[in-house]
């Protein structure tokens, strides 16, 4: 009995596994501030997604999602790969694991109802896999 358990629990185990995306050792290391009306915007929403996008220079400026090939995982979820909310003055601090899929990112800002998109952190703007955002005007 104890046998068929184990087997059962083993199969169900392996069978649920999917296949990671992130090398979890590397991490980049994000920083900036988000501003509207030249006011910080306290405790907005910080996302981070992959995206399929070559950026042709390391400007990060508003993007539309329209524009983007975004990033999916195999199993259809959209999801950030990273979340966090601005301090009381809008900066933005934040790591995230390095994917092994696309060395491209892009960033959503969200406040009350208002969402907001900005990329794209990528080999053009970052270093020592470090990223200084700016200012983000939302």
């Amino acid at each position: 009995m104890k046998k068929t358990l184990v087997f059962f629990l083993g199969t169900v185990c392996l069978s649920s596994c999917e296949i990671d995306y992130y090398n979890g050792d590397e991490r980049i290391v994000v920083e900036g501030i988000v501003v509207s009306n030249n006011e910080p915007l306290s405790y907005a929403k910080i996302e981070v997604f992959p995206s399929w996008n070559t950026p042709k220079n390391g400007i990060i400026a508003q993007i539309d999602n329209y524009e983007d090939n975004y990033y999916y995982h195999e199993s259809g979820s959209g999801s950030a790969i990273a979340v966090i909310r601005a301090d009381k003055n809008g900066k933005v601090s934040l790591s995230f694991p390095r994917s092994t899929e696309t060395n491209v990112y892009k960033i959503r800002v969200s406040s009350y109802n208002a969402v907001k998109t900005y990329g794209y952190i990528s080999e053009y703007n970052s270093a020592n896999y470090y990223a200084n955002l700016g200012t983000l005007n939302f």
